[in-house]
């Protein structure tokens, strides 16, 4: 798979194309983190994590998800109506949320624990419209194989909030500069990928009937009906946090909560959409013995290169975050210790699903209502009785660890094995690396230098990955 990734076919060529676009990019935001972390504050960070989750729970909704039927139209005018029916969706919808965002402020009946997101509420409906926008024109250019211009697109796009985030971390508007950074930078790069898009294909807009829009709006309902419920809630799970979290927890505590999260799920869910990807790809049409074979294969090839990273990394984590991002992050180490061991599982898990393989999208949807549920009623309890931010996260983590090995040991029932197949497959894995995980502590407790520990964590996870690089 990616492990032995060679760009052979033009699948493979575009794919990677596309990966390392999207590689750069996220390599740049890691990268210029150190320095933000600096020129703005957890409490800066905590308000644009709000921010980003009701803009990302919203998006991805806003179109009516008539644009992943983009692809699908073989005349152009189907696909132009398509393109149309997409963008008047997004307006629409936007027009509504600004209309109860109004109403819901002059009535007074809107109020957040986080007070400064009050100054911004006007922005959110124009961020989810622009986000809805930019996906549109996503696959338009995806349709067209346009990939080096999405690849391109994907690094400026980084480098914009870059600049951004300077100019504003440096001026008055620093309480806001992370929020205002995102939405000017997708103002400016949605003008810049429109601009390219229309000059190179004349798309002639002014020819397509209404009658057509209509006829092509029925004809892929499914989309609004079928599609987008799903993706509202797979979303939702996976930010729900950031919506709960006010009504508990100090804008600080968020901040630092989403700025660790960050950090690791931008690395772990690239690696793990990659792997998905090639792996429905190899898997598609195969049967579901040779399936199975593949999945063994290759979950075990990534959980053997990756349990002893992950988990040597709890001995210096803490201390390598602060000397990187200096102290006045200390507070965000404790969250550390959960995120890394859940993030671990579902790496595993998720590099790997079998609901589209398999054609199990009521089984994905039944897993994000749960998945929600659970988490939603997780954080209520915690943060009512505890009131205490790591308590929460500690139990959020406890119970995607639970769901991600029912779902591992799922994928493999679907495949015919038993099912506590997964349990033991991974607890097997903790098992073999238990001995370094035991020389690290003693070196750590020993010296209690966390410069000589790292250099140790290093030197054996180098040699132990060539070891099984080479198996």
């Amino acid at each position: 798979m990616l492990i032995n990734f060679q760009p052979k076919t033009s699948f493979a060529k575009n794919a990677l194309v596309l990966l390392s676009g999207t590689f750069i990019a996220q390599a740049i935001s890691l990268l210029m983190s150190p320095i933000f972390a600096r020129i703005y504050s957890p409490e800066n960070y905590g308000l644009l994590s709000i921010y980003i989750a009701i803009v990302s729970i919203f998006s991805v909704i806003i179109t009516g998800r008539y644009e992943l039927a983009l692809m699908i139209p073989k005349k152009e005018r189907d696909a132009v109506s398509l393109l149309i029916l997409s963008f008047l969706t997004s307006l629409v919808l936007c027009c509504i949320m600004l209309l109860i965002v109004v109403l819901l402020k002059t009535n007074h009946l809107f109020k957040l624990k986080f007070f400064q997101l009050d100054s911004v509420l006007y922005l959110i409906p124009i961020s989810i419209f622009l986000s809805g926008v930019y996906q549109i024109l996503y696959y338009w250019a995806n349709r067209n194989k346009l990939y080096k211009l999405l690849s391109g697109i994907h690094i400026l796009l980084a480098i914009i909030v870059v600049l951004l985030r300077f100019y504003f971390g440096f001026s008055s508007f620093k309480n806001f500069g992370l929020i205002y950074s995102y939405i000017f930078s997708q103002i400016i790069i949605l003008i810049i990928f429109a601009f390219i898009i229309f000059k190179n294909d004349h798309i002639n807009i002014g020819t397509i009937a209404i009658n057509s829009i209509k006829s092509i709006g029925k004809e892929y309902i499914n989309y609004p009906k079928k599609s987008a419920l799903g993706a509202f809630l797979n979303t939702l799970s996976y930010k729900l946090e950031y919506i709960i979290f006010p009504i508990y927890f100090l804008q600080k505590e968020i901040g630092l909560y989403y700025f660790v999260n960050r950090l690791i799920t931008i690395p772990t869910s690239m690696l793990s959409t990659s792997l998905w990807k090639t792996f429905i790809g190899e898997n598609s049409r195969k049967s579901k013995s040779e399936i199975l074979k593949s999945l063994e294969y290759y979950q075990n090839k990534l959980a053997n290169i990756t349990t002893l990273p992950f988990y040597s990394s709890l001995f210096v984590i803490a201390n390598l975050f602060v000397f990187i991002f200096s102290n006045k992050w200390k507070g965000g180490t404790i969250y550390f210790y959960p995120l890394i061991i859940s993030s671990h599982i579902n790496l595993i898990v998720s590099s790997f699903s079998l609901f589209l393989i398999i054609n199990r999208p009521d089984a994905e949807m039944k897993f994000n209502i749960f998945l929600a549920f659970l988490k939603l009623s997780v954080l209520i309890t915690i943060g009512f009785i505890f009131r205490n931010m790591f308590w929460a996260i500690v139990g959020i983590s406890i119970m995607q660890c639970i769901l991600f090995i029912i779902l591992g040991s799922w994928n493999y029932k679907q495949l015919g094995q038993s099912i506590p197949y997964f349990s033991f497959f991974y607890f097997k894995k903790i098992l073999n690396i238990s001995p370094f995980l035991i020389i690290f502590f003693l070196v750590n407790i020993l010296f209690h230098n966390w410069i000589l520990t790292t250099v140790i964590i290093l030197i054996i996870n180098t040699i132990y990955i060539g070891i099984i690089m080479r198996k």
